[in-house]
């Protein structure tokens, strides 16, 4: 399967978890830390169906998760790189993955340190996935058969019907129990997830308090006064440059839209959109104050040059109150909360567990 199949198929599942009101989305259990879920996971991960009896029970942590080594010595399929508590991950998962962190990060360069770099963690996702999934099982975590329908009913929807979800799952060389499985599998991630990690998660109101008072300055936006300006080459201390400022004034003025933008140049102006600071900009930013927004100065002068300003953008500075930086907060400190938990939840699925790492033929990695 082509990376270009995988993001198609992982899109359809993406729009339908951001339709249902779920406490994160799975691009949240993605990217918040590089753990367990990822934000493409559907049929891309999908090869035969198990076919011991535990396997059936237990969704698929990977491609060809519990598939034993074949006849063949290099089928991707078929050669087991690691063992989770006696459960194997294939070489096609973890180049399967590798290719979805490549597509989804867009990271590495292509060298064989950053291929090699990029394998390593997409083995240790499939691991972590592998374990989750047998906590979840472990816990008597299940899917409800409403749900999964729900989800494959709008899998065909956003396939424009029952036609187009026939013809995709022959294009992918899938039945719908694949898919089931799949969805199964995904699911089941998700909701593990929120259990272990994101239910666990709790934040105060001293701590919301506490990070307002040590931030405060974040919470803060400055004046901003923008403005229009024309600046005017012509020397100041010559009479006869207030006559021609003046006139460029007019001509400003006669336009239905006041827009010194309109005005044709002719070498003795130019036209600049500026945001003026009291400190930095004094004399324009003083005229900039008397106006009020939409409205145009007269001719200025300033220890430089003659300027004509037309005010765009006023919005004083302000101090957000906690009441108002509270959401904000809130959700920073979830974020925080959620990447210490989901490191603590990681070490807890790793201890104890059989994890057996084998050595692939190095042929097959190519």
């Amino acid at each position: 399967m082509t990376i270009t199949h995988t993001i198609c198929i992982g899109s359809y599942l993406r729009q339908l978890f951001k339709a249902k009101p779920a406490p994160v989305t799975v691009f949240l259990l993605c990217t918040a830390m590089t753990l367990i879920l990822t934000k493409t996971t559907l049929a891309a991960d999908v090869q035969a169906p198990a076919t011991d009896e535990s396997q059936q029970q237990h969704p698929p942590a990977s491609d060809g998760a519990g598939i034993k080594e074949g006849p063949s010595p290099h089928d991707p399929k078929k050669i087991i790189v690691a063992r989770v508590n006696g459960v194997g991950i294939t070489l096609q998962a973890v180049l399967t993955m590798t290719n979805r962190l490549i597509a989804n990060k867009g990271e590495g360069d292509g060298s064989p340190e950053s291929m090699k770099e990029m394998k390593k963690q997409a083995l240790n996702r499939l691991i972590l996935q592998e374990l989750a999934l047998q906590q979840a099982k472990a816990e008597g975590v299940t899917i409800e058969e409403e749900r999964i329908s729900h989800t494959i009913a709008a899998v065909k929807d956003k396939l424009g019907g029952e036609e187009g979800y026939e013809n995709f799952l022959e294009k992918e060389g899938m039945t719908e129990q694949d898919l089931k499985m799949q969805i199964v599998r995904n699911l089941t991630l998700e909701k593990i997830y929120t259990l272990k990690v994101l239910d666990k998660i709790t934040i105060s109101e001293d701590e919301i308090k506490e990070t307002y008072e040590k931030e405060k300055a974040r919470y803060h936006t400055p004046e901003k006064v923008s403005i229009l300006d024309v600046v005017l080459f012509l020397d100041p201390d010559d009479k006869d440059s207030q006559a021609k400022a003046e006139e460029v004034l007019k001509k400003i003025k006669e336009d239905k839209d006041q827009n010194p933008h309109d005005l044709v140049l002719d070498g003795t102006f130019v036209v600049r959109d500026l945001d003026v600071k009291k400190d930095k900009d004094r004399e324009l930013y003083e005229e900039a104050r008397k106006l009020k927004v939409g409205e145009l100065s007269g001719v200025i002068r300033t220890s430089e040059s003659l300027d004509i300003i037309k005010l765009t953008h006023y919005s004083p500075e302000k101090q957000f109150t906690l009441d108002e930086a509270r959401g904000y907060i809130e959700a920073q400190l979830r974020v925080r909360g959620q990447q210490k938990r989901s490191l603590q939840w990681e070490a807890e699925l790793k201890k104890g567990a059989a994890i057996e790492i084998l050595d692939a033929p190095e042929e097959a990695h190519h």
